[in-house]
Parts: C-alpha cells; sequence; structure tokens
C-alpha cells in the first residue's frame, strides 16, 4: 500500500511539473519571445505614454503590438498586447482580454479552465494587490509565470494575462535597487 501512495505521489508531481515545463519552454506568447529586442518584432510602436514616471523610474519602455493579427485566447478576443523591454529585453507581456464578466464569471472561469488544461494546477492565488482587484490565478514555472486576474475598471471590469520571465524580471527589479 505504502508503494502504492508514493508512486503516485511521484506521478503526480511529475506531471505537474510537466505541464509548467511547458510554460517554460513557450518563454513568452506568440511571436513575442523573452529576451528579443524590439527591432526584432514587427508591428509594434512605443506605447503612447510610455515616458510616464512609472516607466522611467524603472528603467521600462514599454510597445503596443499594433499588427493586423487579430489574436484571440480561446475564443476570447485580444484588446491589447502590451510587450515592456529593460535593457532593450522584452521581460514582460500583458494581454488585455475582452470578456465580458457577468455574476457568474462564466468567460473567466473558462479561460482559467484552459490555462488548467494547458498549463495544470494553479500555483498560487493573487493576494489582493489593489482596491480595484477582483481575483487572479498565478501559474509559477521555473522560468516564466503566467497571472490570469480581474480588475474593476472605471468603465468595465477588464480581464488580463501578464506573462514574465523570472530571471528578466528579477534583472529589471535589481536595478531599482
Amino acid at each position: 500500500m505504502k508503494k502504492i501512495v508514493i508512486l503516485f505521489l511521484l506521478i503526480t508531481s511529475i506531471s505537474f511539473s510537466q505541464d509548467l515545463d511547458f510554460l517554460d519552454y513557450n518563454n513568452g506568447y506568440k511571436q513575442f519571445k523573452f529576451g528579443l529586442n524590439p527591432e526584432q518584432i514587427a508591428n509594434i510602436e512605443k506605447y503612447p505614454n510610455w515616458d510616464d514616471d512609472y516607466y522611467k523610474s524603472n528603467n521600462i519602455i514599454p510597445y503596443s503590438y499594433n499588427g493586423s493579427n487579430s489574436y484571440k485566447i480561446f475564443n476570447s478576443d485580444i484588446d491589447y498586447i502590451q510587450l515592456n523591454f529593460h535593457k532593450n529585453k522584452l521581460y514582460y507581456i500583458t494581454i488585455k482580454v475582452l470578456i465580458k464578466l457577468d455574476d457568474n464569471f462564466e468567460e473567466y472561469n473558462y479561460l482559467k479552465k484552459e490555462l488548467y488544461i494547458l498549463f495544470g494546477k494553479i500555483t498560487k492565488t493573487h493576494a489582493e494587490v489593489s482596491k480595484n482587484f477582483i481575483t487572479g490565478e498565478i501559474w509559477d514555472g521555473k522560468k516564466v509565470t503566467l497571472e490570469l486576474g480581474v480588475y474593476k475598471s472605471e468603465n468595465a471590469d477588464e480581464c488580463y494575462i501578464n506573462i514574465y520571465s523570472n530571471v528578466l524580471l528579477l534583472d529589471q527589479r535589481k536595478g531599482q535597487f
């Protein structure tokens, strides 16, 4: 009996790690791969507020994707894709997803389920990060982290997906210390 339990735990931990390995293997989203510089990515332009104090003080140069490819994530339309660069390397991707947030959060839960199928068990649940934060989940790989969350904004509830390189994010944060 003890051998069966140990075998079950071993198989579960291996399959859990393989799902997050896929997140690490992807190393970004679509053609937006971590470590690329802006010149290597087509159809991007500096974000309209790129000289904002937050970006300047953190040595971040944000770009927005303006290509003609209309991307979807699991049948949900994407409003915009923001690409953040530090030391001329892509390290952080924000994807705003257009979903209808009804009382049951059906579309959000559908996205969460699809990400669960793709990357496995959620590793953390987002703690409240601001008064407008509603909910969020995190898949934390060795090299890459993906966050799915919802914020309440002035106009509507907004769903986002953040994908970032753990190593490059740490490098960006070290520059602040």
